[in-house]
């Protein structure tokens, strides 16, 4: 037994690290990941510090302390973002690692790998062993994995330890023993306040989560019992999200841009959160929170003490960081007021697209695994807890206006275990109309693949047959067309679970082809290319500034900063400036002249940029 468990891990930890690290580093640094790498760069620079020119107020000394704390990016704090992802990336770098693109999404890739392991460890508490093995290798192969596991920004940080703290309140919640019971919320807290250091407050979503559950075990354990807790559950976050319904279809036609966000936000909780405190209350959810409280008071408090001296430490030493905060808390949460953003929150639709979207390729299996999770009676508790994981960060983050389809990633390891379930009972057994159904859509889905490479290859101009992204995509589309095609010929041969392992591993490959030649596939090149070549002819001892839009991709690939010109190239500033490429003629008047032009980029809504030279 503990020898077969032993193969399991590792089998999901193979797959996992053969995801994330195959040709990690062949794609270009893109903007964002940006922000991390010339970050890290400055903090394992002591040289390098806050630029007195470009940064108007009271510069704090350059101590060891300060160096690490503040995260300076391109010679101006950058205190939008609580600094685990700094931190991890710079001491990779301190460790020896080159500062390049592997170092910068290593922690990431490493995150996505403990994401796995744990929602495996605790899909196992959760669902039955074989459900959550399958869980565990869905995620792994999952497209939201695959894409923020190789991405050197902190999703998966956080996306790591909303996991753990979630893992850990369950455990504490079925704890026997009073001191597990506080261990494991003390877990939890200790959790929370690392995914705070990630990305600050959205790991307090969370709540919601745990208190759907726990009022849901009130009601089960009172007069409803399971099928009747299951139906109010249901019938309050139905309600719930009906309310958010109603406040987005009256406030459109009641013109929403007359309502003062604190209207708008009052409407919105009171619509979204009377049936859910009406649920908690008769619930009596008392009973499940009164014999957690010693836990977790303690587990609240540390989880702020983790982050919150971080942000008074920045407010302390740059008295803007509370409205930079604000800005990018309270004024990027409640979103633009567009109109799009607003529709978008009907329900929930957009979360749960977001949902489906990231669990590609197993999105199918998602609509039955959530209606398994409010249906089926084995492993019903367990599979409560994941749906109630699911379902809070739904409604909450619908609520804002302002959305992200990657503000959803840290649901997705509740609903790959809950596809895991629905993919270990479907892919098991003999059922002859099971085969067939697997049989025929294995076979329509090559089919339809075949025909999809047809259109690609001669109508889309950038995968033209013959060039290397076009070759590379077919190569892609024929091995997945022989694969399905494979996978329906054992469904026909009635070998079912043999086809359920084909389709894992047909995944696999894909991922691993497609990684091969993941540059061809990269927007950015072209502009780190430029980068790049332009580093070689600034000689190091000659000063350079940009003027105008700087991509952060720029500032990377160049090497070192490049802080804004505040001239507008007048008098005797810098020698060497970037700017726009269509703004050449004012440069030339200016006394300047072209020395490299970056070629139109292939990043679509990006200027065309240059370098130039004072004559």
């Amino acid at each position: 037994m503990q020898t077969t468990l032993i193969k399991q891990y590792a089998l999901v930890a193979g797959i996992t690290l053969v995801v994330m690290f195959w040709n990690l580093s062949a794609r270009s640094i893109d903007d964002h990941e940006a922000f991390v790498a010339v970050t890290v760069r400055t903090m394992t620079n002591s040289a390098q510090w806050i630029d007195r020119q470009g940064y108007a107020g009271i510069i704090p000394p350059n101590t060891d302390l300060n160096h690490w704390l503040v995260p300076v990016f391109n010679g101006i704090p950058r205190l939008v973002k609580t600094p685990l992802a700094y931190w991890t990336v710079a001491g990779a770098v301190r460790l020896g690692l080159p500062p390049d693109e592997f170092a910068a999404r290593l922690p990431s890739a490493l995150a996505a790998l403990a994401v796995v392991l744990v929602t495996f460890s605790l899909g196992r508490r959760l669902v039955q062993p074989k459900a959550a093995l399958f869980g565990a290798v869905l995620l792994s192969t999952s497209l939201g994995m695959y894409t923020w596991g190789r991405n050197a920004r902190p999703e998966m940080f956080l996306t790591l330890w909303m996991t753990v703290a979630m893992a850990s309140l369950h455990l504490g919640i079925h704890a026997q023993r009073a001191l597990q019971r506080f261990c494991w919320l003390i877990t939890a807290g200790v959790s929370l306040g690392l995914a705070n250091l990630s990305k600050e407050f959205v790991p307090y979503f969370l709540i919601l989560s745990g208190l759907l559950y726990l009022s849901w075990r009130a009601a089960r354990t009172g007069r409803s019992g399971d099928e009747g807790a299951t139906k109010q559950l249901l019938l309050y976050l139905g309600a719930a999200f009906a309310g958010l319904s109603l406040f987005i279809v009256i406030q459109i036609p009641a013109g929403y841009l007359l309502m003062s966000r604190t209207i708008r936000y009052t409407a919105a909780l009171m619509l979204v959160g009377s049936p859910i405190l009406w649920f908690m209350l008769r619930s009596g959810i008392h009973r499940e929170i009164f014999p957690l409280m010693s836990g977790l008071l303690p587990a609240f408090a540390i989880s702020a003490a983790l982050f919150l001296p971080w942000l008074w430490y920045m407010s302390f030493l740059f008295p803007e960081t509370a409205s930079i905060l604000s800005g990018q808390v309270i004024e990027r949460g409640m979103g633009s007021r567009d109109l799009s953003d607003i529709i978008s929150g009907i329900a929930g639709w957009y979360y749960f697209l977001a949902l489906a979207k990231y669990t590609l390729p197993w999105s199918l299996l998602l609509p039955f695994a959530l209606l398994s999770a409010i249906r089926d009676k084995e492993d019903r508790d367990g599979r409560l807890f994941l749906f109630c994981w699911i379902a809070g960060l739904v409604l909450l983050f619908s609520i804002s206006e302002g959305k992200r389809p990657h503000y959803i990633l840290p649901a997705l390891p509740a609903a790959s275990l809950l596809a895991g379930s629905i993919f270990s009972s479907f892919f098991s057994g003999n059922n002859c109309s099971k085969a067939l159904w697997i049989k025929w859509t294995c076979w329509i889905t090559s089919a339809l693949i075949a025909a999809a490479t047809m259109v690609v290859l001669f109508f889309v101009k950038d995968i033209s047959p013959g060039s290397p992204p076009g070759n590379h995509f077919l190569m892609l589309a024929l091995f997945l067309i022989a694969a399905l095609a494979v996978c329906g010929i054992f469904a026909a041969r009635g070998r079912i679970t043999l086809t359920g392992q084909a389709l894992i591993a047909t995944v696999l490959v894909v991922w691993i082809i497609f990684a091969g030649g993941e540059n061809l596939w990269d927007r950015n090149a072209a502009t780190a290319s430029f980068a790049k070549e332009a580093a070689k002819h600034v000689p190091a001892d000659e000063t350079v500034a940009g003027l105008g839009p700087l991509y952060e991709q720029v500032i990377y690939y160049f090497g070192r900063d490049i802080p804004a010109l505040m001239s507008g190239g007048d008098g005797a500033g810098p020698r060497w400036i970037f700017g726009p490429y269509d703004r050449r003629a004012d440069f030339e008047n200016k006394g300047f002249s072209l020395v490299l032009d970056s070629g139109p980029l292939t990043k679509k809504h990006r200027k065309r940029m240059a370098l130039y030279r004072r004559i």
